[in-house]
């Protein structure tokens, strides 16, 4: 089951377009449907364009705010995002001149890995901050539910 159709994830999506409706069961729904249409992350990988992409539904220019705060690091999270990306196409296309053009070590996964745990904090961080300021709300992890 990947992320996006895990039940705790639709879960949270329903509670916070319930969140920003304010009692109103129709803009909730709306709401509902917005928040996921178009969303580039069921058509295609999570790369870089595709999650940013994504969240400018929310007027958030996801990897400007990343670079403006964490100028030596976003790169390093783009390219190992990019670089994550190509890997896993090759494999699961079976690309055998790219898959051997690959360095894939154990030492390789474990720097993707802790690039991308790196990342994925520090964008709960952004989209948390750009929540709070969209909505005039405060902590909206723990409004929806808990920790992204």
């Amino acid at each position: 089951m990947t992320h996006r159709n895990r039940p705790e994830n639709r879960s949270k999506l329903k509670v916070f377009a319930k969140l920003i409706a304010n009692g109103n069961p129709k803009l909730e729904q709306n709401q509902r449907i917005r928040l996921t249409q178009g969303r580039q992350l069921d058509k295609g990988n999570a790369n870089p364009g595709n999650l940013g992409n994504d969240f400018r539904y929310f007027s958030l220019d996801l990897w400007a705010d990343l670079k403006t705060r964490w100028p030596a690091r976003a790169g390093k999270w783009n390219s190992n995002l990019l670089d994550l990306n190509h890997a896993g196409n090759a494999l699961a296309h079976s690309e055998s001149g790219k898959i051997q053009s690959l360095t894939l070590t154990l030492a390789t996964v474990a720097k993707w890995r802790s690039s991308l745990d790196g990342l994925t904090e520090k964008m709960d961080h952004v989209v948390g901050e750009h929540l709070c300021d969209l909505f005039t709300i405060t902590d909206p992890w723990q409004q929806i539910g808990g920790t992204p």
